[in-house]
């Protein structure tokens, strides 16, 4: 159960988390059965806007791929009326009346970008087919197959997101980073799951 509260960067807490998974584990797949962040803003180290959930869910999502967890379960699919404390209540990826959330929009613009020229006959992509220029300490990467010479590469920052004493995100001054293909490429996209 690696929740990540908002004073930590999410890499570290997975790396623990999962490190400690497997040696547990003899071998067998890890999964992470629970991870994700609350819409109270008040809440205790969970608590975040909806925006920064959006970003702090898929950077957790990315973090627990890269450390090894085959798969994902985020806490939860629906905000809850059953809970009688706000914080729980508030954790959905959909509003309680089915309306969602930017996490949800986020997750499926994700989903569709990872399975845009997928044909399921995977190949990954060669050791040195590309690298990262101008790369900061924070910004991790890594490529996932796809077929037919296909593949995307993920970048993502591991940073601190939300700031829980001013309530409000962090200004993150992000520094450029260039992809080097060592050739030119046929058809190059950008996509952003937040848009």
């Amino acid at each position: 159960l690696p929740y990540t509260n908002t004073y930590q960067t999410p890499d570290g807490v997975m790396e623990s988390s999962i490190g400690k998974a497997l040696a547990a584990s003899g071998g067998d797949p890890v999964i992470l059965t629970e991870t994700g962040y609350t819409t109270t803003d008040g809440h205790l180290y969970l608590g975040t806007s909806e925006q920064a959930q959006a970003k702090m869910i898929l950077n957790n999502l990315f973090n627990a791929y890269e450390n090894g967890s085959q798969k994902t379960y985020l806490y939860e699919l629906f905000n809850s009326t059953l809970s009688p404390d706000a914080g729980e209540r508030n954790f959905g990826l959909f509003h309680g009346d089915g309306t969602p959330k930017p996490v949800a929009e986020a997750i499926h613009n994700l989903t569709r970008i990872l399975s845009w020229g997928s044909s399921g006959d995977a190949v990954a992509p060669e050791e040195g087919s590309w690298s990262l220029n101008g790369k900061a300490d924070a910004l991790h990467s890594m490529a996932l197959a796809k077929s037919d010479g296909v593949y995307d590469i993920v970048l993502w920052n591991d940073l601190r997101v939300w700031d829980m004493d001013a309530k409000k995100e962090f200004d993150l001054d992000l520094a450029p980073t260039r992809i080097d293909f060592g050739s030119v490429q046929a058809v190059v996209y950008v996509y952003d799951p937040m848009q």
